[in-house]
């Protein structure tokens, strides 16, 4: 499956919650596939 680019704007310190959040509802919903790395 080819992976697209996203860029999300967030608030300075909250970046690597963002990334959690993201990772932690990609496994919720058994998406983790469709993911490649969150920087």
């Amino acid at each position: 499956m080819r992976k697209k680019w996203y860029i999300l704007q967030t608030f300075s310190g909250m970046e690597y919650k963002v990334r959690e959040l993201i990772e932690e509802k990609a496994k919720l919903y058994d998406k983790e596939n469709m993911f490649g790395k969150i920087l």
